[in-house]
């Protein structure tokens, strides 16, 4: 939507129905037939809200005099219209620099609303109003496991994914991935961990993956024994190998293993998960389509539905077929199959967080209005005796309100284009922080739907704070402020009733804001005073990156183990441990595991979780406290059969039992 479309609609909610179809249509038919021939668009489009303020305010003030409204014939012609307005900005321009002072403080005001409101909005446009980078991505879903009693998603095991394909009729494409890590050896002593994808070919077919060097993988590739082959991504094609063109061909290593460059991903392309690279999914059919093999729940799975059909629809006859093929699991189990749109999924509840922040600084910004309405009226106030002796010397209603107006659109305009200075600012932070959760779909920008709201924005901000100012300028009275030297007490009153009910708006705006600033506040101490189940005061992690060749198993144990004894005897450390994934971190190892001497209503029950590998002394390092049993000790070695449940697995696996 352009600016002349923005303004047009606020007419069209100000105006009179009587009046508005022929006062719009008289702009519309000047814009089209003579300034924008002469003017182009953006001279137009400036012409337009001009004269759209002009006659706004003239309208508002004949109405609030009882003056009948303006008739089209009676406004000059639009040279004449033009060389007035030029003399009153020019005017405006030498106002706004006679009090540098207020016009900074206006500036700045306007510059953090609108800024704060700009900066919002772009997180808000890229996470739910921008058209999704992927193709048919109205129709594009996540697909996962759910198990009766539980609200989480879960990852598909290669039968359920088999199941999915068998139903074209609901889903009709679908690709899946599954999460690993692998070690990127360069020239036999560099290792460096990387976050792996392993997908399908289709997967990136579904995703619209266009590669910046090179290709992207073929069916073939992800056959058994053929499916040594690697996409890069754009960070690390730039950080490990120097953004080298010739790139594609060569061969890196990869856990011991050769595999040879097809591609490079493009910068903004981060799904599936912040995959450093990308390697085929190869499943060998006699070793994962095995019936004893369905917990083994690794691949998540994107999907395209099939015409017609909604993600409910899907779920419905998607958990239907996966009763035909493991009747065992439904019924024990209660396990189905979920299909969540891709917006949705990605942006969960931030999606309604984004839209409160952006009515806050919604508020704010009214906040804001106000007080700089109050401020420009004080300031009309003192300027009274000047707007007596326009109308004196003959200048109009619409004149006076014009040049005033003009001014609030100058500081509005220039308070505009500082803020958005200030809201690319505020991007910029954020994109080196990199909050995947504000921009799951690709990078946050300023684009043209930004600038186009920024404008509005500016425009609606600048009718709001200089609306009062204008009208109370055009109603001066000018026999009596010049007969009385400039004061007049009945228009002081009528100011200071303005005034005070601009007052009272701010007063009732920040109670809006103070009580969703209470419930905030309450939200994230609930937040605080949560157990996470260990305590992070005091500890320090650090990554430890081995190369995968060159040390045996039990070499691997002695180095971690007199690692561990060093860094213990080092002054003020109590503790260390090591584990190969943080809390919270987001990676997970996923397993599946059955009871031996099962309760009976565990019976026949496969089970399934996060694993993580950790030493002895991880639990005392990171304050976990223990419920029952013990933890691990030295005699029990790596590959020893013992293991740590959290509360969750033992009521779960267990019920009413220790385990």
């Amino acid at each position: 939507m352009n600016l002349p479309s923005l303004v047009r609609a606020l007419l069209v909610r100000l105006l009179p129905e009587d009046e508005r179809d022929a006062a719009i249509g008289d702009l519309d038919e000047e814009l089209r037939t003579r300034v924008l021939p002469r003017r182009g668009r953006a001279g137009a489009a400036l012409w337009y809200l001009r004269e759209a303020g002009s006659l706004l305010a003239s309208y508002l003030w004949d109405r609030i005099r009882g003056a009948p409204a303006p008739d089209r014939a009676s406004r000059p012609d639009e040279g004449g219209m033009t060389m007035e307005t030029m003399r009153d900005a020019m005017h405006a321009t030498r106002v706004i620099r006679r009090e540098p002072l207020v016009s900074l403080v206006v500036i700045l005001t306007l510059a953090l609303g609108i800024g704060a409101n700009a900066a919002i909005f772009s997180v808000v446009n890229a996470a739910l109003l921008r058209e999704l980078p992927y193709p048919r991505a109205e129709r594009l879903v996540r697909i996962f496991n759910g198990f009766e009693g539980s609200d989480g998603t879960f990852a598909l095991s290669p039968l359920d994914w088999r199941d999915v394909e068998s139903r074209p009729d609901l889903v009709e494409a679908v690709g899946v991935y599954g999460e690993t890590s692998y070690h990127l050896t360069i020239d036999s002593r560099e290792a460096r961990r990387l976050e792996v994808a392993r997908t399908s070919p289709g997967l990136l077919d579904l995703l619209g993956f266009r590669a910046e060097v090179g290709r992207g993988f073929r069916p073939e590739e992800a056959e058994p024994g053929r499916h040594r082959s690697v996409i890069l991504s754009h960070r690390i094609w730039t950080s490990a190998f120097g953004a080298d063109p010739g790139i594609v061909g060569r061969t890196i290593t990869l856990d011991e293993e050769s595999y040879e460059v097809v591609g490079v991903a493009p910068p903004d392309f981060r799904v599936p998960l912040q995959a450093d690279v990308w390697v085929p999914l190869a499943l060998e059919p006699g070793v994962w389509y095995v019936p004893d093999r369905r917990g083994w729940e690794f691949l998540y799975a994107y999907g395209h539905l099939s015409e017609g059909v909604t993600p409910e629809v899907a779920a419905r006859g998607l958990t239907a077929r996966l009763a035909e093929t493991a009747p065992d699991r439904v019924a024990d189990n209660g396990q189905h199959l979920l299909v969540r749109d891709l917006r949705e999924h990605m942006v969960g509840d931030t999606g309604r967080a984004l839209t409160l922040l952006l009515a806050a600084v919604g508020f704010v910004l009214l906040i804001a209005c106000a007080n700089l309405a109050n401020l420009l009226l004080a300031r009309a106030e003192a300027r009274s005796r000047e707007f007596a002796i326009r109308r004196a010397l003959g200048a109009g209603t619409a004149s006076v309100a014009r040049l005033v107006f003009l001014e609030t659109l100058a500081l509005a305009a220039a308070g505009g284009l500082t803020g958005l200075a200030l809201a690319r600012g505020i991007l910029g932070l954020l994109a080196r922080l990199e909050v995947e959760a504000l921009a799951p779909f690709g990078r946050i920008s300023v684009d043209p739907g930004v600038l186009a709201f920024t404008a509005a924005v500016t425009t609606v901000t600048a009718l709001l704070f200089g609306l009062g100012p204008a009208l109370r300028a055009s109603g001066a009275d000018s026999q009596g402020v010049l007969r009385e030297g400039g004061s007049r007490s009945g228009g002081s009153r009528r100011g200071g009733r303005l005034r005070s009910g601009l007052v009272a708006l701010q007063v009732a705006l920040a109670l809006v804001l103070l009580v969703g600033l209470g419930d905030s506040l309450r939200s994230f101490r609930r937040l605080t005073a949560t157990d996470p189940g260990f305590r992070p005061e005091g500890v320090l992690a650090v990554s430890l990156e081995l190369p995968p060749s060159g040390l045996e198993r039990v070499e691997r144990a002695e180095l971690y183990r007199g690692l561990l004894d060093r860094v213990g005897t080092l002054p003020d450390v109590e503790s260390a441990g090591l584990v190969n994934f943080l809390p919270l971190d987001g990676r997970r190892w996923s397993a599946s595991f059955h009871l031996v001497d099962p309760p009976p209503s565990m019976e026949g029950v496969d089970l399934g979780g996060n694993m993580r590998a950790a030493s002895p002394d991880y639990f005392r390092t990171m304050g976990i406290r223990l419920l029952e049993g013990r933890t691990f000790t030295e005699a029990d070695g790596g590959g020893a059969p013992v293991a740590v449940v959290d509360e969750r697995a033992a009521r779960e696996a267990w019920p009413g039992a220790s385990p």
